[in-house]
């Protein structure tokens, strides 16, 4: 025995306050999502500025090694100058060379050689101080003496 009944209700509403409640909940949806999306570019847009002061940290990390490392090797160069002057002032300068004349023959072989010029101007320095090359020898034996003496007197400065 079953028995069929229809239950019937009646809702009013006022159609305007609901559709204007409807529109402020998807209002407040929209805001959340767009929200949501703000938030997540905000963050992609950090991440990335962070990317940027990580690479810029690093090369300024490098520049600073590389300009510590310069003046390191300027440091050398200077102290070989004076090394230099030094000797040519104690011997008079018995050899009849500047010390213009000396650095640019220095330069000039180590363009030609894998010595460097500090180590060049050393070996100069060493036969200046010595008093037995004359002024016309210094230029062949300075070129002379460096596959000689190669990786063991005189090894290259890095």
């Amino acid at each position: 025995m079953s028995k069929n009944s229809d239950l019937n209700i009646n809702v009013t509403a006022e159609t305007k306050q609901a559709s204007d409640s409807l529109k402020d909940i998807s209002s407040q949806i929209d805001k959340l999502i767009k929200s949501s999306q703000s938030y997540q570019s905000k963050m992609m847009g950090l991440s990335g500025v962070i990317n940027v002061y990580e690479k810029v940290a690093h090369y300024v990390g490098k520049a600073i090694a590389v300009t510590g490392e310069w003046i390191s090797l300027h440091s050398i160069q200077e102290q070989t100058e004076t090394r230099l002057q030094a000797t040519l002032r104690a011997t008079g300068n018995a050899i009849g060379l500047s010390t213009t004349e000396m650095y640019a023959m220095a330069d000039g072989l180590a363009r030609v050689t894998t010595f460097q010029d500090q180590t060049i101007i050393g070996m100069q320095q060493v036969f200046v101080a010595s008093g037995r090359i004359s002024r016309e020898a210094l230029p062949q034996v300075t070129e002379e003496t460096p596959p000689r003496v190669r990786g063991r007197l005189l090894p290259s400065i890095p």
